[in-house]
């Protein structure tokens, strides 16, 4: 029984009922009208609002599509189909006629739409009462090449759970400035096999399963904003393309009014772990005692506040220092020593890319940093004779961290930190010590949000999907 499936269709049923209730009176949507048609960003991300759908897409994918409520004349509210089922669409599990082993498994998997030439896939076997009680489990590295594992029998278990995780070991996607991720990075307990004691012998076909499926943005509930021929959503702005020109205008837009009459906390009902904390201008979201985001607070209206972050390198950069130690080193070698007390991840890579002074770039090095490897020799040999010289540096997880992630599995945190510092580079005596002590786990596993909508009446809050009621002044 797959639980999140299950709590899916619940979740639906409760959005249908609720929702009627909550945009009562002045928020009912009949005889509302919305301004339909293609709306155009400078990224080359396309927005087709029509009488049903709201779709986002650029020259090579299509990045979100959605079904959407109307909540007035300037505010939409999105909602995907599930990904669990839009993995599944035309999967098939056939027994194999070869006879196999009867102490052993064996699944042979075909993803005929997923290139493991340019990227990673992750497949997660595990044996167990329930997916939540699971005693052993086992990995395949999913490739042409490399399609199927054998495993040895658990004796007694006849409960098999597949989960399919995209590898980000490679490569860094970005969708915002902030350096997250709008796509989701695994798809937990996609199947259930029941094992039969004989001749376990499984191909599973997900022609589904893509690049493409990762990247899309599985919304659970949105808010976007529509003026002047204008939507804003996710901080980004789409206009309506007139004479091949982009122009928007939102001069009554963001107007700060006074929200002392908004501010206490918030919980969902029957769910304590949860919590939104608001003031005169600060929203914070607390799973348990963990922010996971803290974000300015703006007024639209009476009804609708916009929420947006500060960028993670704001955070990042407190306290930090660069020090230039003109230490006793050979000068063919330029000495990047770096302290990161907080950080204990042993998958924090750091990289430096070399400018010359009209900002070409001429070279750039990544290394991992680990407490036992702070310290990194780099010949000058690599770089140009044109000094001085500018060094950005930049910091990522190479591998996946746990972080708190919503209903459809997409990851609240960050991996990336783009140009966190930069600095001049002499041509004698380049020693630097650079001291990070802001960098930690928690620094990643935050929330950054470009933008986002709330919707507030009758002490009550909407915001992703869910409807979070005052508790307390």
């Amino acid at each position: 029984m797959n639980v999140k499936r299950i709590k899916s269709k619940l979740k639906l049923i409760i959005l249908f009922i609720l929702i009627p209730l909550f945009n009562s009176g002045e928020l009912n949507a009949q005889g509302h009208h919305i301004n339909t048609g293609l709306y155009y960003n400078l990224r080359d991300e396309t927005i087709n609002l029509n009488d049903s759908s709201f779709i986002c897409f650029n020259s090579s994918d299509t990045l979100a599509f959605c079904s959407y409520i109307i909540l007035d004349n300037n505010y939409i509210e999105l909602f995907s189909p599930d990904p669990y089922k839009e993995a599944l669409k035309g999967y098939a599990i056939k027994q194999n006629s070869t006879l196999i082993d009867s102490d052993s498994v064996r699944l042979c998997f075909n993803l005929p739409n997923y290139d493991s030439s340019t990227d990673s896939l992750i497949i997660t076997i595990s044996f167990g009462e329930n997916y939540y009680s699971t005693f052993s489990s086992f990995k395949l590295s999913y490739s042409n090449n490399s399609n199927s594992i054998r495993i040895g029998r658990p004796f007694s278990i006849h409960n098999c759970y597949i989960s399919i995780y995209q590898d980000f070991s490679n490569e860094i996607y970005k969708d915002d400035m902030y350096g997250s991720y709008y796509g989701i990075r695994n798809i937990d307990n996609l199947l259930e096999l029941k094992l039969n004691g004989y001749n376990d012998n499984y191909e599973i076909y997900l022609p589904a399963i893509s690049k493409s499926f990762f990247k899309r943005y599985y919304i659970d509930g949105e808010i976007v904003h529509l003026f002047n021929d204008t939507i804003k959503w996710r901080g980004k702005y789409w206009t309506k393309k007139t004479n091949n020109n982009y122009s928007y205008n939102d001069s009554h837009y963001s107007k700060k009014q006074n929200s002392k009459r908004l501010s206490g906390i918030y919980h969902i009902k029957g769910n304590t772990l949860e919590s939104i904390h608001l003031s005169d201008s600060l929203f914070v979201y607390l799973w348990g005692i963990d922010t996971i985001a803290e974000c300015h607070l703006v007024r639209n209206d009476n009804i609708f506040m916009e929420i947006y972050s500060s960028p993670p390198q704001t955070k990042a950069r407190i306290n930090s220092s660069i020090k230039n130690m003109k230490g006793n080193i050979d000068n063919k070698y330029i000495r990047f020593t770096f302290h990161i007390p907080n950080c204990q991840s042993p998958s924090l890579l750091i990289k430096l890319s070399f400018a010359d002074s009209t900002d070409f770039l001429e070279y750039e090095h990544t290394f991992h940093y680990s407490q036992d490897n702070k310290t990194l020799f780099l010949l000058k040999d690599k770089l140009s004779n044109s000094f001085p010289k500018l060094c950005k540096i930049s910091i990522s997880l190479s591998e996946e961290e746990e972080s708190y992630q919503d209903f459809y599995g997409t990851s609240y945190g960050i991996r990336h930190i783009n140009n966190l510092i930069e600095f001049s580079l002499n041509s004698y005596k380049d020693d630097y010590v650079i001291n990070l002590p802001s960098i930690s786990e928690d620094l990643f596993n935050r929330y950054y949000i470009a933008g986002d909508y709330l919707l507030f009446k009758n002490n009550r809050i909407r915001w992703r999907g869910k409807f979070w009621k005052k508790t307390a002044h």
